[in-house]
Formats: C-alpha cells, structure tokens, sequence
C-alpha cells in the first residue's frame, strides 16, 4: 500500500495523504476533527545544519533505510532550485568531490555513471530546500508527511517544532473543526495572514507558486471589482 510520505518517523492520527489531480498530493482528514486534535507527529528523516554542505546531506541521505529512500526521492522537487543548483558551479565541484570520495573508498563502484549520480545528488539538494523545514536546534529538517500538506493564507491546522529527547518534533494540531474529507492546511510563513494580496503571493513565489487559497481567491475577486488593495480581516 502506497503511504506517500509516511514513513516509521511520523504518527498521523485521523487523516491520510493523497494524491490531488493538478496540483501533487494533499493532506485530509479521515475523521472529524475538533480544536485541538492532534493530527500529526513527525521527526525528521534527514536533518543537516543551515549552513550543511552537500556532502553531509548526501551521507544523511545513504544513511537511510531503502523505504526512507524512496519516500525522500518521491517529494516535489522545485524546477527554479533544481535549474539554480546545476548552474552552481562550486555545486557541481562538491558532488563531484564527494562522489569521488566514495568511489575512492570503494562504496561506489568505477564504472558507475559519474555524470548521472551527480546529477541525481544536485536534485536532492534542491530537493531537500523546496521541503524542509528549521529546526530549534538550528538546522533544517525533511520532514516528509509534512510536505505533502498544502499551503492556505488561512491554514486549519498548527505546526510547532519543539526539541524532544535530543529530536526536532514537528505537532501538527487543528486550529479549527475540521470535516472528514477536507483538505488540511499548513502555512508556509507565519505572518501571511496579516500581509496585503501582492506581498503574500511574492513571499510564495519562493516556493514556486502562486497561491490560490480561499483567502487569497477572495482577495482577488473583492479587487477585480473594487478596483484597489484591501487588507485582509484579522
């Protein structure tokens, strides 16, 4: 059974991940939910410094077990960071080092395609910014359920990092009723909702979309026929 990003890291309580036609995947509820349920725990799969380097991404990344693996590799991968770490050329020069290193050490044989694992490696360290998420302790985390929910300016549900037992703890609790059957939603910054239209879409152009949320739909129509900016009601 396909679990799309559920791995032995995350405790999902009440909803599932699924696929949604145009847009990926999706988070919902199975259950009805109230105030204060708790949906979701997860701790990160991989998890390097701010400043990680590619190789100590690409040693966390081997480091998993073949299930993990593939559950990383399946995640969304933006096309502007993806293009952005191939034309890097100090990149390109730290995988091909690190690559090397491990043919070198015998991990990966000599015949193997240089050029196709590289390339593979630029695609998760892009892979890796377009999910992840900072942690407490001052590093950034993947956190793979999490990353198949979708963004809303008016998110249903919280998602606090907290450190516990030496792990980032990633809570995902519901912040209003939520129906079995409806999509659940996180927010991507935390002050979108108190941001004008134009400003909120710009912040998520860094995430390679442009946001078509209830808030921001109705935003737009109430524009289209007022004909100037409006705040959105807090």
């Amino acid at each position: 059974m396909e679990t799309f990003g559920i791995t032995d890291r995350t405790k999902i309580y009440g909803a599932e991940v699924r696929p949604v036609p145009g847009i990926g995947f999706g988070m919902f509820a199975t259950k009805n939910l109230e105030v204060g349920d708790i949906v979701m725990i997860e701790y990160p799969v991989i998890e390097i410094g701010h400043a990680g380097s590619i190789a100590e991404l690409c040693d966390r990344y081997f480091s998993l077990p073949p299930a993990e693996l593939r559950t990383v590799d399946a995640l969304h991968c933006d096309p502007t960071k993806l293009e952005d770490a191939i034309a890097n050329p100090q990149h390109q020069d730290n995988v091909y080092r690190w690559v090397h290193k491990k043919q070198r050490a015998g991990e990966f044989l000599p015949e193997t395609d240089t050029h196709q694992v590289a390339w593979l490696l630029l695609r998760l360290w892009a892979l890796f910014w377009t999910n992840c998420s900072a942690t407490p302790n001052n590093k950034s985390g993947l956190y793979p359920a999490f990353s198949r929910a979708n963004h809303s300016c008016r998110p249903n549900v919280t998602w606090p990092i907290e450190m516990m037992d030496g792990e980032a703890k990633l809570t995902m609790t519901a912040t209003r009723e939520i129906r079995a059957g409806q999509e659940i939603f996180v927010t991507y910054c935390s002050s979108m909702r108190t941001l004008p239209l134009k400003e909120r879409r710009s912040k998520l152009m860094n995430w390679g979309f442009t946001c078509r949320c209830e808030l921001c739909t109705s935003e737009e129509e109430k524009l289209a026929h007022g004909g100037r900016s409006l705040r959105p009601r807090r």
